[in-house]
C-alpha cells in the first residue's frame, strides 16, 4: 500500500467522525424542530379542550343549581321552575326540559307550558338522562338527533334529588352553534381546524379551514364531558419546513466535507512526494518545497548509515570476544554440573526427579538406600510405584494439580503423613517436598523425601508419657500445677480446680495465669505475700520447700482458706531451671481442729489449776 493511499485513508478516518457527528447533530436539530412543533400543537389542542371544558362546566353547574331550586320540589306545579328554566335558556341558549324518572317529559322550554309532551330521544351512545339517573349526579351525553326537526344536539343532565335518589332530571339541550362559538375563541393557524367529537367520534362542532387530503391530528380530552378535541393540520405544513431544513443542513455538511477532503488530499500529495524523495536517497529528487521533519529524517538516515558502518566494525571485534566468553561459560557450566551432581549424590535425604509423564528420570544414592533399590532400577519407573497400591490412584492427579499451580516448591499433603513403599514391600511414613520447574520447555518434578519413622516413634512415646502424667495427676487428691520457665501454667489436675474455688477447668485455665488478679495470698501470720514470695516464683528461683503455709482468699468474695504448699524447680540436664512443680493441700479444717484442740487443752489446764486451788 502506497503512502499516498495511507494518507488518504488517514484523512478519511479523520473526516468520517466529524461527518458522523455533524450528521447526528443535523438529525437531532430536525427531530427537535419536529418535537417542538408537536408540543405546540398538543398545547393548542389542550387549550381548545380547556375552553370547551369551561363552557361545559359552567353550563352543567348552572343546570345543577337549577335542579336544587326549591321550585323543583313540586313538579305538579311547574310554572315557577319553567320560568327559571327560561332564564337559564336566555343565558346559555338552547332549551331545557324536565323529565321524570320514568322518562316522561313534563315541560320543554322550546314549547309553551302545558303543550303535549314530546318523546324523550334515546342516543345511540352515552345518554345524559340515564347517566344522571344511574349516578345521581350531573352527566353529559353523546350526539343525537332532535325529536322535532332532527337537528344534531347534545344533552347535559342534572338530577332533582328526593331523599338522595333522582326523582326528576333537568335536561339542557345544546346544538353545534353554541360549541362553535367556544371553539372560535381559540386562535388557530391559517390552515388549521378544530373538531369537537363525542365518545363515539361523532362530530359535534368544527371551526377553521376545510379538511385537507393529508392531515396530522393532535387530540386532547375534556375533563367534564366524555368528548375530545381534534386539532387538524395539513401534513405539508409540517413536513415541508422540516424537509427544507434537512436539505439545507445536508448541503452545508457535504460542502464542508468536500472542502476538508480536498485540502487533506493536497497536503497528502506534498507529504508523499517528500517521503518518496527521502526513500530514493537522492538529493536531486528532493521536492521544491522542503518539509522540516523530512529534512530532519534525511539527516538522521545519513547519520544512521555512518553509525551502521561503525557498528559493523565493532560487531566483528565483539564476535571474537563472544566466542571466547562462550568457551569460558561452557567450562563453568561443566564445573557447575559436576558440583550439582556432587551435592545430589552426597545429599542425606532422598531426591527423586520425574518428567511431565511422572516417570522417574533421576534418583540419588540416598533414594536408593531409602527405597532399598539400586538407583539405576529406580530410573524409568512410574513415580507412583514408590507409594502403596491404595494411594496410587490419587497420586497422579495430585501431582498434576501441583504442576498447574505454577513453578515453585511446596510440601505434599502437610496435614497428614504420606506413606511410601520400599522395594521389599515395607511401608513407612515420609515427608515430601515437591518442586516444579520448566527447563528448556520441559516440565520437571523434583521430590525431596525424608523418612520420619523415628520421629513418629518419638512422638508416640511422648504422647504416651504425657498420657501417663495426666493419669497420675488426675488420681492425686492434692492440687498440682506445672509451669514453664516463664511461670506460665502448662498443666494442672482437677484437684487444682477445686482447691482454687473454680467451677470448671476452662475457668481455671483462663484465670490461673493471672492468679494475682483473682486470689489474695498471705503468709501464715496474715501479712500479704508479695508476688516474688509466691510458691511458683520461689520455685523458679531454685527453692525446694515442703509444708509452706499460706492463707488464701478469692478477691471476688468468699471465705478464706489455709493451704500447705510444696514446691520445687524442674531442672534440665545441664542444671538450668526449665519450670516448677507446685503442690497444695487445703488444711483449713486441720487448723480449725488444732485450734479447737488447743482451746480444749487450755480450758482443761485452767480447770486443773482451779481444782488445785480449791484443794489447798
Amino acid at each position: 500500500m502506497t503512502l499516498r493511499r495511507i494518507l488518504f485513508l488517514l484523512i478519511a478516518w479523520c473526516v468520517l467522525p466529524l461527518f458522523v457527528l455533524a450528521t447526528a447533530l443535523a438529525g437531532w436539530h430536525v427531530v427537535s424542530a419536529r418535537s417542538e412543533h408537536e408540543e405546540r400543537s398538543a398545547r393548542l389542542a389542550a387549550n381548545a379542550a380547556a375552553v370547551v371544558d369551561r363552557y361545559v362546566q359552567a353550563r352543567v353547574e348552572a343546570l345543577a343549581l337549577l335542579a336544587r331550586s326549591p321550585l323543583a320540589d313540586d313538579p305538579a306545579q311547574p310554572e315557577g321552575l319553567y320560568r327559571q328554566a327560561q332564564a337559564f335558556v336566555q343565558t346559555f341558549d338552547g332549551n331545557v326540559a324536565l323529565v321524570s324518572a320514568e322518562r316522561r317529559m313534563i315541560f320543554n322550554t322550546n314549547l309553551p307550558l302545558g303543550s303535549a309532551a314530546l318523546a324523550v330521544p334515546r342516543p345511540e351512545g352515552r345518554s345524559a338522562l340515564q347517566g344522571a339517573l344511574d349516578s345521581a349526579a350531573p352527566a353529559v351525553g353523546d350526539l343525537f338527533r332532535g325529536a322535532q326537526q332532527g337537528e344534531p344536539l347534545v344533552a347535559m343532565a342534572a338530577p332533582v334529588l328526593r331523599a338522595g335518589r333522582p326523582a326528576f332530571v333537568l335536561l339542557s339541550l345544546a346544538g353545534p352553534r353554541q360549541f362553535e362559538r367556544s371553539l372560535a375563541q381559540v386562535t388557530l393557524p391559517s390552515n388549521a381546524a378544530l373538531a369537537l367529537r363525542d365518545s363515539r367520534g361523532q362530530l359535534i362542532a368544527r371551526v377553521g379551514a376545510p379538511a385537507p387530503e393529508a392531515a396530522v391530528t393532535y387530540r386532547a380530552t375534556l375533563g367534564h364531558a366524555p368528548w375530545q378535541i381534534d386539532l387538524v393540520l395539513p401534513r405539508a405544513e409540517i413536513v415541508t419546513p422540516l424537509a427544507q431544513m434537512a436539505g439545507a443542513l445536508a448541503a452545508a455538511l457535504l460542502v464542508a466535507t468536500l472542502a476538508g477532503m480536498s485540502g487533506g488530499l493536497w497536503a497528502a500529495r506534498r507529504l508523499a512526494g517528500a517521503v518518496g524523495s527521502l526513500a530514493a536517497g537522492d538529493d536531486r529528487a528532493r521536492p521544491p518545497v522542503d518539509i522540516t521533519e523530512v529534512e530532519a529524517a534525511r539527516a538522521t538516515l545519513r547519520r544512521s548509515a555512518e553509525a551502521r558502518a561503525e557498528a559493523e566494525q565493532r560487531r566483528r571485534a565483539s564476535d571474537a570476544q563472544y566466542r571466547q566468553r562462550l568457551e569460558q561459560a561452557s567450562l563453568a557450566l561443566q564445573a557447575s554440573e559436576a558440583t550439582l551432581r556432587g551435592v545430589f549424590d552426597a545429599a542425606s535425604e532422598a531426591i527423586v526427579s520425574a518428567n511431565a509423564a511422572q516417570f522417574i528420570v533421576m534418583a540419588n544414592p540416598a533414594a536408593a538406600r531409602m527405597f532399598r533399590c539400586p538407583a539405576a532400577q529406580l530410573v524409568g519407573r512410574p513415580l507412583a510405584s514408590l507409594l502403596p497400591e491404595r494411594h496410587r490412584g490419587t497420586h497422579e492427579p495430585l501431582v498434576r494439580r501441583y504442576g498447574q499451580g505454577g513453578d515453585g516448591a511446596r510440601r505434599m499433603r502437610p496435614e497428614a503423613d504420606v506413606m511410601a513403599l520400599r522395594a521389599d514391600g515395607e511401608e513407612f511414613p515420609v515427608e515430601v517436598g515437591i518442586s516444579h520447574v520448566h527447563i528448556d520447555g520441559r516440565e520437571l518434578f523434583t521430590a525431596i523425601v525424608r523418612d520420619v519413622t523415628e520421629r513418629r516413634r518419638a512422638q508416640a512415646e511422648l504422647l504416651a508419657s504425657k498420657t501417663k502424667l495426666e493419669t497420675a495427676l488426675a488420681s492425686m487428691n492434692d492440687a498440682v500445677m506445672i509451669t514453664d520457665a516463664a511461670g506460665r501454667i502448662v498443666e494442672f489436675n482437677q484437684a487444682c480446680v477445686g482447691f482454687h474455688r473454680f467451677t470448671s477447668r476452662a475457668q481455671c485455665r483462663a484465670t490461673l495465669d493471672a492468679m494475682a488478679q483473682e486470689i489474695e495470698l498471705c503468709h501464715a501470720d496474715g501479712s500479704p505475700a508479695a508476688p516474688a514470695d509466691w510458691p511458683v516464683a520461689r520455685a523458679l528461683r531454685g527453692e525446694a520447700v515442703s509444708m509452706a503455709e499460706y492463707r488464701l482468699r478469692r478477691k471476688a468474695g468468699g471465705e478464706p482458706w489455709i493451704a500447705s504448699y510444696g514446691f520445687a524447680p524442674i531442672r534440665s540436664a545441664d542444671g538450668g531451671i526449665d519450670g516448677a512443680v507446685v503442690t497444695a493441700h487445703d488444711i483449713t479444717e486441720l487448723k480449725r481442729s488444732q485450734a479447737a484442740l488447743q482451746s480444749s487443752h487450755e480450758a482443761l489446764q485452767r480447770l486443773l489449776a482451779a481444782q488445785d486451788r480449791v484443794q489447798e
